[in-house]
């Protein structure tokens, strides 16, 4: 391949480093752009410097300000569309959800970055309100999401990795 662009969607010291030392080619052709998607990297323990990043957040403007190279924030655009009632209806019918009760949906893979912890914590203090997680446990983090499986709340329900997410979020009423 002879790319005019390489975007690497994570900060590339996280990744294999024989394979970003030659990507990292200092004959090579192309540009090379970042993304931060978490607030866990620290800008100090940055070794390869790209031509750009492209920043999901104000926040990590801020926090890689200091670093070489061109910045600009890409936010996702927010769909601020409002569910009507009978879409809104018709999802919960077809998730089962009880319609006596508040919904609240949080959407990831089970990861210390996306929090499902504090989730079922809140759950914790909300028994009357239904928590749905939706997302992989993927084995690599099993560290993570395993402890938290072995004590969850009678509010909380597990849907594992799902294609119609866009159903649950038509449901949610958080």
């Amino acid at each position: 391949i002879n790319p005019d662009i390489v975007h690497i969607d994570e900060m590339s010291e996280r990744l294999n480093r024989e394979t970003i030392t030659k990507l990292y080619s200092p004959d090579r052709k192309y540009r090379i752009v970042e993304t931060c998607h978490d607030i866990s990297f620290n800008p100090s323990d940055k070794i390869f410097t790209p031509d750009a990043y492209a920043f999901c957040t104000p926040y990590h403007l801020d926090t890689f300000a200091n670093l070489d190279g061109y910045n600009q924030v890409i936010e996702y655009p927010i769909d601020n569309n409002k569910v009507s009632l009978s879409v809104k209806r018709q999802s919960k019918e077809f998730l089962e959800m009880d319609f006596q009760k508040r919904h609240v949906v949080n959407v990831g893979l089970w990861t210390r970055g996306k929090n499902q912890g504090e989730g079922l914590d809140i759950a914790r203090k909300y028994p009357t309100v239904m928590f749905h997680f939706v997302g992989n446990q993927a084995e690599n983090f099993k560290d993570y999401w395993e402890p938290l499986m072995k004590n969850l709340p009678e509010n909380v329900k597990i849907w594992g990795e799902r294609t119609d997410v866009s159903i649950f979020m038509q449901a949610a009423d958080i």
